[in-house]
């Protein structure tokens, strides 16, 4: 069962832009998680994937020289279900759905608030291409309601 589980870490880059409050530059972030392949055939797996995630980003205007910037900090937790269709030797597709919680704070110089995510299930879509033996580039869109994502990684895998 070992073998079907990967535990992985993830570094980077995040951009919060929040209507009517702030347009944010590309800030810190970081992920946890792990994903098991529950059913798996030459052709198809099904996986169970949980991953946290934590990223802020600064306002990339501030209003004026004396407010410092605005600055939003947002953390997720998802838990994700779906299929992996190998298309050939180094290219698979993937999708399913997910639960989503989301929240976070946004700070300025004159207020404080609370951010909390409203739309909680989510379908995503990606490609994963094996580049070489222990390195893979992977795109991946996510919806839910409100909220989407768009990301792009390359990880190494360690045997």
């Amino acid at each position: 069962m070992c073998n079907n589980i990967d535990v992985f870490a993830r570094l980077g880059a995040t951009i919060v832009d929040l209507p009517l409050l702030q347009e944010g530059d590309a800030g810190f972030a970081w992920g946890l998680g792990a994903a098991a392949t529950v059913y798996h055939t030459q052709k198809l797996d099904w996986g169970l994937l949980a991953q946290f995630s934590r990223g802020q980003s600064k306002e990339h205007n501030p209003p004026s020289v004396w407010t410092r910037a605005a600055e939003t900090q947002v953390q997720s937790l998802q838990v994700a279900a779906g299929p992996t269709y190998q298309v050939r030797e180094d290219l698979a597709a993937y999708g399913g759905i997910f639960y989503h919680l989301l929240w976070g704070d946004y700070e300025s110089t004159l207020t404080r608030w609370d951010l909390e995510g409203d739309d909680f299930f989510g379908v995503f879509v990606g490609l994963d291409w094996c580049v070489k033996k222990d390195a893979h580039w992977s795109v991946e869109f996510q919806y839910a309601g409100a909220t989407f994502a768009v990301t792009t990684g390359l990880r190494w895998i360690f045997d």
